[in-house]
């Protein structure tokens, strides 16, 4: 549990504080989630079926305030498992991603999602990521 809200009623005479008040409320660990921006959705939903599951399939390894994602043998192995696809169908997916601007390969096995669509991590770092320019298209 996490304090997120405290309130005191202090005495002005005498500066005592005479009741504090704490609201807590239960904060998931942050690899408990992924952003995926709403505006995106639908032009998500008319990628092929293959690539976004591959995409949503990376959800989970997506490194955290970074964006990026290195696709290790055991990567692999887990995307193969969690997608139902093929290795050569994933390294196609990835590939097409790449084309469209979903990722971004930035060296040999690392890519970095487009954080204009996904994220895995604070805001603040997510601002800057957009340093980089992101546009991107879906056939």
């Amino acid at each position: 549990m996490k304090t997120v809200y405290t309130h005191q009623k202090i005495d002005h005479l005498t500066g005592e504080v005479i009741e504090s008040k704490f609201i807590k409320k239960e904060v998931k660990s942050r690899e408990d989630f992924v952003l995926l921006y709403m505006h995106h959705i639908a032009a998500l939903a008319k990628l092929p079926h293959y690539e976004l599951k591959v995409l949503l399939s990376l959800a989970p390894v997506i490194n955290w305030d970074s964006g990026d994602v290195e696709i290790t043998a055991k990567v692999q192995q887990a995307l193969e498992e969690t997608s139902g696809l093929t290795y050569a169908t994933i390294k196609s997916a990835i590939s097409r991603l790449a084309k469209k601007n979903l990722l971004k390969k930035i060296k040999n096995n690392w890519y970095e999602v487009n954080p204009e669509i996904f994220w895995r991590g604070s805001d603040a770092a997510r601002q800057k990521q957009f340093s980089l320019t992101y546009q991107w298209t879906i056939e």
